[in-house]
């Protein structure tokens, strides 16, 4: 649950496709990005992308840049949360 959160859109990409990142920073600027893709069970859950360990932000920085490269309609959506916070919520 979220519960005063603060969120942020840092890229704004295509209103009608691209894929969306969520950056979780977390006290210390501490980093995952998460992305949303479809599971074996075809539901739709979000994987952290750069590890299940928390990065430094430069590092985050660092993947969401690379994925622009190959996604001009790329969102990015930034969330200042607590370590255990996950979009999906498990």
């Amino acid at each position: 649950m979220a519960v005063n959160q603060a969120a942020y859109v840092t890229r704004k990409g295509d209103d009608t496709s691209g894929a969306v990142l969520i950056k979780r920073i977390s006290p210390g600027f501490l980093c995952v990005v998460f992305q949303s893709v479809f599971a074996e069970d075809g539901l739709r859950k979000w994987m952290p992308m750069t590890g299940n360990d928390p990065v430094a932000e430069a590092d985050a920085d660092a993947f969401v840049a690379r994925q622009t490269r190959y996604d001009e309609d790329l969102w990015v959506v930034e969330v200042e949360a607590p370590d255990y916070w996950t979009p999906d919520g498990v």
